[in-house]
């Protein structure tokens, strides 16, 4: 979330730096520097976790197409889909609940670089969960071979 205020405020910049006297952006970079002004506050709507499950293609798994699209039979297909990239996620061994895996710790990066090393294979996975309208969307942090 600070990374998206970060991003709102190079916005403004560039707004301002670009704008030209006396015309409408100039009136827009007034009103833009009293909202740098304004306090913003961001709320999130995540929470951490810790889940041991399978790193597994999400569409391969979900939809069922290439049987049941988790374990060692399905590796090559995950790690060729996952390669060309498609979303992977973790099949929680706990619950069964499916969590795609969307943003991992670095810059504007998903997850399928770190995750492509475990495919078919149980990892213990440390970070955030997002939850909306059934969905769980992880933001990982660590990720490791699970003990058995």
């Amino acid at each position: 979330m600070k990374l998206l205020s970060l991003c709102f405020i190079c916005i403004i910049i560039i707004t301002m730096n670009t704008a030209k006297a006396g015309t409408p952006e100039e009136t827009q970079r007034a009103r833009l520097q009293e909202l740098l002004k304004t306090k913003i506050e961001i709320k999130h709507k995540f929470s951490p976790i810790t889940l041991i499950g399978e790193v597994i293609d999400v569409w391969c798994y979900t939809s069922e197409i290439m049987g049941e699209g988790k374990g060692e039979k399905h590796k090559t297909c995950a790690l060729a889909c996952g390669g060309g990239g498609m979303p992977l996620g973790i099949l929680e061994d706990k619950t069964g609940q499916v969590y795609v895996a969307c943003k991992s710790n670095k810059a504007f990066k998903g997850c399928n670089e770190i995750l492509l090393p475990y495919v078919a294979q149980r990892v213990k996975v440390t970070g955030y969960v997002a939850r909306k309208g059934g969905c769980q969307a992880l933001r990982i942090e660590k990720v490791e071979l699970a003990k058995k």
